[in-house]
């Protein structure tokens, strides 16, 4: 159920779009999609969700489904798992590499 707050905001977004269009003569499409929320290395650089604008294109653009992941200088994996869980990409099908020996899965695997 959407709070009250969030209604406001979405229709506030619906006039300034539609502003912004009359002005500009373009159509504006907003996508709302819930969050990915993965479990995150306390050290890790990032959380992945950035990589949601790289989801969103594969998504439009392509006629497929990733069904493996290779990430390469992986600091903790948090990207990989990313796309692991936005697309259900078995475990077994995620590669990840982390030349840094302090971030390499022996390492940091008991700690998660």
């Amino acid at each position: 159920m959407e709070s009250l707050i969030v209604k406001r905001i979405k229709r506030i977004l619906k006039k300034v779009l539609k502003y912004i269009g009359y002005l500009t003569n373009l159509i504006i499409y907003i996508k709302i999609t819930k969050r990915t929320k993965i479990k995150v290395h306390p050290k890790a650089v990032n959380d992945g969700s950035h990589m949601q604008c790289i989801v969103d294109l594969i998504q439009y653009y392509c006629n497929y489904i990733p069904k493996n992941v290779f990430e390469i200088g992986a600091n903790f994996g948090q990207d990989a798992e990313y796309f692991r869980k936005s697309f259900k990409i078995d475990n077994k099908n995620v590669f990840v590499f982390e030349p840094h020996p302090i971030m390499s899965p022996g390492n940091w695997a008991k700690k998660m």
